[in-house]
């Protein structure tokens, strides 16, 4: 999707990435370095990578924690990042206790309610724009 711009030529889809973006964050600077090297070379477009990714959105299910959501934030911007439980997969009483340690830790203050809340509801308004006639 990023090496053939799919999130800038197709700006009205949100795609959600799910699992704090399971490996891409980590890849971005990978895919920017070669995909540089791949378009040097005739063997596709130019893409700039980190401008397709900007577009993404990322849950949070599964272990955002103690790695995983930081690594997120180096590539993401907050603003993107909405709330997900990986229920039913994780049981109840593992999401509660994820959940209960993400709202309590003094790392993430003040960034709770907008993974809770306010990114999600952005989401989805910007869903539900009318389109320009």
């Amino acid at each position: 999707m990023i090496a053939h711009r799919i999130m800038t030529r197709f700006p009205k889809i949100r795609f959600v990435v799910p699992h704090n973006g399971s490996f891409l964050p980590y890849m971005l600077g990978r895919f920017t370095g070669v995909s540089g090297i791949l378009a040097s070379m005739g063997m596709m477009e130019t893409v700039d990578a980190a401008e397709e990714f900007r577009h993404l959105y990322f849950d949070i299910a599964g272990d955002p924690e103690p790695v995983a959501l930081d690594m997120l934030r180096m590539a993401a911007d907050d603003s993107h990042i909405v709330y997900g439980s990986d229920f039913p997969h994780s049981p109840a009483k593992v999401v509660t206790a994820k959940k209960k340690h993400l709202e309590t830790g003094e790392k993430y203050r003040g960034l709770v309610d907008e993974i809770y809340k306010e990114n999600a509801a952005k989401l989805l308004a910007a869903n539900n724009c009318k389109e320009n006639t």
